[in-house]
C-alpha cells in the first residue's frame, strides 16, 4: 500500500497546480489494475473479502446458524450478489486507498469537482470531505482557480495555431441581491459577452487561411479596389441555383472550449501596427483570416466596426483579417418565425378548417393561444414536424386512393404490399400532381372561384414552406452545408417577403462571399466547419452558435456559482471550464456506473397524435380537391412577393425582425428541439 500512494505512480493530486487532464483521464480500473500490480498479496486479500461468490448458508456457521434462520426479520432468501462483482470491488479497493493517504487523492479530487459542477451545498461537501471521500470546500476553490488558468492557457495555445475559429453572443444575468444598499443599487442586470474557441477540423491548414490581403482587394470597402473583381450579388445567386451539394462530412466530434466572459463596455482602442517589429521567423497574425461567428446582432456589431475602421491604413487597424460566418441556428429559428408570420399571425388565417391553428388544435387546444401571440422556436418547430408530417402521410392516403379506390386509408395501401419500385413512383407522383405548390399555382388562382378550392391552394403553400423548412433542417442535422445552401435562394425571397430584410441580406451577403469572393482554401475552411458536432454521432450537427447559447446556459443556471456565491467575478472565473465540469460528471458517472441520469426525454410516441390528425384530414378533404370550396384568408406566395421585393431593390422596407428582443433568445427548450 506504501508503495502505491507514491508520488510517482501518478494518484497524488496538488489543487494548486490542478490539471485537466489528470481529471479527464482518470479512471478507478486504472488504480485498481496498479494496487494488483504492485501488491498482488493485498490484491487478494481484498478480493476475497470484498467479492462475494455465493450467498450465506447455514452450512457456512460453525454452530449450524439454526438461530439465523428462526429470526422473523431476516429474510427466507438472502440477497443475491449482483452482477459485475469485480467492479464493485476495484470501486472498494480504491476507497481503501484513498484512505490510507491524504495526499493520495486522485479520487476525492475528481469527486470534490463533480460535487462543485452539481452545485452541492457547500456543507455536504464538507461532511463528505471528513468521510474521506471527497476534498474539502477550500481544496475545491482552489482547484477550480487553478483549472481556470489553465484553461485559458490551452485556449491561448488553441488561437496561436492560427487553426481556430471565434464565436461571440451577448447575454444578461440579473444577480439580485436580497436588500439593496449604496454598492449595490437596485439595477442588477449585468451585461456580459460570452465567446468561445473551435478549432477548425478537416484538414484546414494555414495555407488556406493565409489571404487577408487577397480579400481586401476584393472587399466593397476597399476604397481602391478594382471594380472587376467585386462581384455581383444576382449572378451569384442565379449560379448558386445550378449548385449540388458537398456531401455528409464524417461525424467528427469538435473540440471547443469556452473563453472567459466580459462585460459588455469593450474598450474602443485603435491599438498600432507591429510589423515592423516582427521578427523573421515570426507569422504576421493579420496576413491569416479569423472567422468569427455569431447571430445577426454580432454579425451588425462586426459589419460597423469593419466600416468604420476601412479609411485606416494598417491592415491591423482595419480589420482587414475579419470574416463573419453566419449562425445557422439562429437562422432556422427565422425559418420557423417566417412560417408563423405566414399562417398564423393573421387572425383571420387562422378560421379556415384546414388552417394550421385548426390542424394544431386537433391536440395542443391548450396552447392556441400561445400559438397565436408568440409560440417560441420549440414549439412552432414542433408544429412544423408532426403536422407537416401527417399533411405528407394524408397526401399519400389520397394517391392511393386515386390509383385504387379500395385503398381509403394507409392501413389498407399498406396490405397491398406493394414493390419498392411502385412506392418511388408514387413518390415522385407526389411530388408533381399538386399536393406541394409549384409554378401552376398563379393560374389557378386566377380561375373562377367557382371552380378553385382556395383552402387547398393555401394548403399546397403549406406544404411547401414545411418541405423547405424540413430540407434546410435535415442538412444542418446531417452536416450538409450543400443541401442546406441550395435552400437559401428560396429562403432569402421568404424572408424578403415577410420583412425579414436582415436576414434576408446576411444569407445573400453569406453566399456571395462563399462562392465568389472567398479562395478555395478559405471557402472550404468556412463550409466544412459552419456546423459542428459537439457529440460525434450522425444527425447530430449542430450550428457553431447554438453551442455558444448552450454554454451560456450552462453559465447562467447551472455553473457559476449559487446563493452568495453567484457573483459576475464566479462567473467569469468558471466560464471557461464548462466542458471541464462537463467531462467530469461524466468520468464519475462512467467509474461509478450511475445510470438514468440523463436531462434528455424519451421521444414522445405521435402515432395516436398521427392517427388524430390523419382523421381530420380525410374528414375535410384537406388534401382532395373540392371544387368551389372558400377561404377567410388568401395565403400569399410568400416566394413571388420576395421576387418581386428583390426586383425593386426594397432594402429600405421597414424591417420587423426584432433581431436583439428578449422574444428571439433561444430558451433550454428551444436549444433541445433536435434531441
Amino acid at each position: 500500500m506504501k508503495t502505491l500512494i507514491k508520488p510517482e505512480n501518478g494518484w497524488h493530486f496538488n489543487a494548486v497546480n490542478a490539471s485537466t487532464d489528470g481529471l479527464q483521464d482518470f479512471r478507478i480500473e486504472d488504480m485498481a489494475a496498479d494496487l494488483q500490480h504492485l501488491a498482488p498479496a493485498l490484491w487478494d486479500l481484498l478480493d476475497s473479502l470484498l467479492t462475494a461468490t455465493r450467498p450465506w448458508t447455514a452450512s457456512s456457521s460453525p454452530d449450524g446458524g439454526d438461530e439465523w434462520l428462526e429470526d422473523p426479520d431476516i429474510d427466507e432468501s438472502p440477497d443475491v450478489i449482483p452482477s459485475q462483482p469485480k467492479d464493485k470491488a476495484s470501486r472498494r479497493k480504491a476507497l481503501l486507498t484513498i484512505s490510507s493517504s491524504q495526499k493520495c487523492n486522485m479520487l476525492g479530487s475528481v469527486m470534490g469537482v463533480f460535487l462543485h459542477a452539481c452545485n452541492t451545498p457547500s456543507k455536504v461537501i464538507q461532511a463528505l470531505a471528513h468521510m474521506g471521500i471527497s476534498i474539502s470546500v477550500n481544496t475545491v476553490e482552489k482547484a477550480v482557480t487553478s483549472l481556470s488558468k489553465e484553461t485559458r492557457s490551452k485556449l491561448r495555445a488553441l488561437g496561436q495555431t492560427f487553426l481556430a475559429s471565434y464565436a461571440y453572443d451577448n447575454f444578461d444575468i440579473n444577480f439580485s441581491t436580497s436588500s439593496s444598499t449604496i454598492e449595490k443599487s437596485s439595477d442588477t442586470l449585468t451585461h456580459l459577452t460570452s465567446g468561445d474557441v473551435i478549432k477548425l477540423e478537416h484538414g484546414v491548414t494555414q495555407e488556406d487561411l493565409q489571404c487577408s490581403d487577397i480579400l481586401w482587394e476584393r472587399s466593397r470597402l476597399n476604397p481602391n479596389a478594382d471594380p472587376s473583381k467585386i462581384p455581383r450579388n444576382m449572378e451569384a445567386i442565379i449560379n448558386l441555383l445550378k449548385q449540388g451539394g458537398i456531401g455528409q462530412p464524417e461525424n467528427q466530434a469538435k473540440a471547443t472550449g469556452h473563453m472567459d466572459m466580459d462585460s459588455d463596455d469593450d474598450s474602443n482602442g485603435d491599438g498600432n501596427s507591429n510589423e515592423e517589429w516582427c521578427d523573421a521567423d515570426v507569422k504576421d497574425i493579420v496576413d491569416f483570416v479569423v472567422l468569427i461567428h455569431g447571430d445577426l446582432g454580432t454579425s451588425e456589431r462586426v459589419q460597423s466596426i469593419l466600416e468604420r475602421r476601412a479609411p485606416e491604413r494598417s491592415r491591423w487597424n482595419r480589420y482587414q483579417f475579419v470574416v463573419f460566418v453566419m449562425g445557422l441556428f439562429h437562422l432556422k429559428m427565422a425559418c420557423a418565425d417566417a412560417i408563423w408570420r405566414i399562417f398564423l399571425e393573421k387572425t383571420r388565417a387562422r378560421l379556415d378548417e384546414n388552417s394550421l391553428m385548426r390542424l394544431a388544435a386537433i391536440y395542443r387546444s391548450k396552447e392556441t393561444g400561445k400559438l397565436g401571440s408568440g409560440p417560441g422556436f420549440r414549439r412552432m418547430h414542433e408544429v412544423i414536424r408532426e403536422i407537416g408530417t401527417a399533411l405528407r402521410l394524408d397526401c399519400w392516403r389520397v394517391e392511393a386512393q386515386k390509383r385504387r379506390s379500395s385503398c381509403n386509408s394507409l392501413e389498407a395501401l399498406a396490405e397491398t404490399k406493394l414493390p419498392y419500385s411502385q412506392i418511388v413512383e408514387m413518390s415522385h407522383a407526389l411530388a408533381r400532381n399538386g399536393y406541394v405548390a409549384d409554378d401552376t399555382l398563379y393560374g389557378l388562382r386566377e380561375q373562377p372561384s367557382a371552380v378553385r378550392d382556395q383552402q387547398k391552394e393555401n394548403t399546397s403553400l403549406m406544404h411547401k414552406y414545411m418541405l423547405l423548412y424540413e430540407e434546410i433542417s435535415y442538412g444542418m442535422n446531417h452536416g450538409d452545408i450543400g443541401r442546406v445552401e441550395t435552400a437559401f435562394p428560396s429562403w432569402i425571397l421568404i424572408f424578403k417577403a415577410v420583412g425579414k430584410n436582415k436576414y434576408a441580406n446576411a444569407m445573400e451577403k453569406f453566399l456571395t462571399d462563399v462562392h465568389f469572393v472567398f479562395p478555395e482554401g478559405l471557402r472550404r475552411a468556412v463550409r466544412y466547419n459552419i456546423l459542428v458536432n459537439p457529440t460525434g454521432k450522425e444527425g447530430k450537427f449542430r450550428g457553431v452558435d447554438w453551442v455558444v447559447e448552450l454554454n451560456n446556459l450552462f453559465t447562467k443556471f447551472t455553473h457559476g456559482g449559487s446563493s452568495s456565491n453567484y457573483t459576475k467575478d464566479r462567473v467569469i472565473l468558471e466560464s471557461p471550464l464548462i466542458d471541464v465540469f462537463r467531462s467530469c460528471t461524466e468520468n464519475i458517472e462512467r467509474n461509478l456506473h450511475l445510470t438514468d441520469l440523463t436531462r434528455r426525454h424519451s421521444p414522445p410516441d405521435l402515432s395516436k397524435t398521427y392517427k388524430a390528425l390523419r382523421d381530420y384530414m380525410k374528414t375535410e378533404g384537406t388534401n382532395e380537391y373540392r371544387a368551389g370550396r372558400p377561404t377567410q384568408y388568401v395565403i400569399t406566395n410568400a416566394i413571388d412577393v420576395g421576387w418581386a421585393n428583390y426586383l425593386s431593390n426594397l432594402d429600405n422596407t421597414e424591417d420587423t425582425d426584432e433581431i436583439l428582443s428578449d422574444r428571439n433568445k433561444p430558451t433550454a427548450e428551444d436549444l433541445g428541439a433536435e434531441d
